[in-house]
């Protein structure tokens, strides 16, 4: 977003080449700006959350169809993890953390958990 000082003194704010509106003063001009910017990187975090959890639940797909989910027909064992430091406990807990991220988007009940040891586990591997 741009915002241009017109001839006649107002202020004209330009975004993707078109005209959004024009102030009368500067500080209308730019306190509108902050405004567009601030919804806009709403937006674009919001997108990108929904992203995120569209391949977390992917990635859960995986982890059960291919049968890597203990009780399934190849599971992932503590010894296939050894070497990233993780064990099937994490992975049970990847489990349940995207199964219950899914239930309270879709206006479901998660159920209680530590849901932010088990990301901090992750994250510090």
């Amino acid at each position: 977003m741009r915002t241009y000082e017109n001839a006649d003194g107002t202020f004209t704010l330009f975004h993707a080449g078109k005209i959004l509106r024009t102030f009368n003063t500067q500080l209308e001009a730019v306190m509108k700006t902050r405004k567009l910017e601030f919804a806009q990187a709403v937006r674009a975090k919001v997108t990108e959350f929904d992203n995120l959890v569209a391949y977390l639940n992917e990635l859960r797909d995986i982890f059960q169809d291919s049968g890597y989910a203990s009780g399934g027909g190849d599971p992932i064992t503590d010894e296939d993890l050894e070497a990233l430091g993780m064990t099937t406990t994490d992975l049970a807990n990847f489990d349940t953390f995207v199964e219950n991220v899914s239930l309270f988007l879709n206006n479901g009940v998660p159920m209680q958990f530590n849901y932010a040891a088990a990301i901090n586990r992750f994250r510090s591997m």
